[in-house]
């Protein structure tokens, strides 16, 4: 292993470290709130039905709560016990994060990506929370890095492992399908194993079709909820962060970064002056120049 890629390595661990750090410190410093104690008293219903509530009262599919109900039972549901799993996932983006920088941009540009995704404000905020969000940015970055090593090298695992990613990310949010669609588009259109491709942006649309009845059933049960005092969801439409109101995409904005710096490097300004010949520079410019 050659010294660059030791100290990539060093720094990347450094980096997780300091994310999980940052997000485990005051991971129980304030209560549950609303969404959360929603999702603390499902946990407390057998698994059936859990699953079944679910169906009737969130606006998520089920996989977030199935991982939720597993990790309840070995580590409880404490505000730090609950909260971990999401502690977890939102470290674990750091290096995928990295990952996708990687095949897309530079190394130096996938450290940037990497760091962005550690300090994020956003991203400890939605990692110190029980709920589906920081799992959906987690998946989403790993769709995104599978995604762009089959556009790099046509790798078969790759694309086995993209589909994986975008079908659990669609079943942990139907938020997940605006990063999967144009995903798939893209290599229906350009990857070389297009036998594969198909199959795997099939998984994908299957994923959406088997989600679709619950996303209309949700839709259906939530939006008449809005302005009406539902005693387990009273506080679903108010967001968690003070700062806004959705999951935004540091890393994908961690790319974008990374992309804009490496081409800012290259390129050459627009309004430098044209360089003349020493003869024109003497003589003036020439006629019908």
């Amino acid at each position: 292993m050659r010294a660059a890629d030791r100290r990539t390595i060093v720094l990347l661990a450094a980096v997780t470290a300091f994310a999980a750090a940052l997000r485990l410190v005051a991971i129980d410093a304030k209560g549950f709130w609303g969404d959360e104690i929603s999702t603390v008293f499902l946990l407390h219903r057998p698994y059936g039905d859990m699953l079944d509530h679910v169906a009737r009262l969130e606006s998520t599919p089920p996989l977030y709560y199935s991982l939720a109900w597993l990790w309840a039972k070995l580590f409880g549901t404490t505000e730090a016990g609950l909260r971990s799993l999401s502690a977890l996932v939102g470290a674990g983006t750091v290096p995928l994060a990295y990952g996708a920088a990687q095949e897309l941009v530079s190394r130096r540009g996938a450290l940037y990506a990497a760091t962005l995704a550690a300090a994020s404000p956003v991203l400890v905020w939605y990692s110190d929370e029980a709920r589906a969000y920081m799992l959906l940015v987690f998946l989403g970055a790993g769709a995104l890095w599978c995604f762009a090593r089959t556009l790099k090298s046509s790798s078969r695992l790759a694309l086995a492992l993209w589909a994986a990613a975008s079908s659990l990310a669609v079943l942990t949010h139907y938020f997940a399908v605006f990063l999967a669609i144009p995903e798939a588009a893209v290599l229906l259109r350009r990857c070389a194993v297009r036998r594969e491709a198909i199959a795997a942006v099939a998984t994908v649309g299957a994923a959406c079709a088997a989600i679709f009845p619950l996303a209309n059933q949700a839709k259906l049960v939530v939006i008449p909820q809005l302005g009406q005092g539902n005693p387990v969801r009273a506080r679903n439409w108010q967001p968690a962060n003070p700062m806004c109101s959705c999951v935004p995409t540091p890393v994908g904005l961690g790319v974008s970064l990374a992309a804009t710096t490496k081409t800012a490097k290259h390129a050459t300004p627009m309004d430098s002056p044209r360089k003349r010949p020493a003869t024109e520079t003497l003589a003036g410019p020439r006629r019908g120049a």
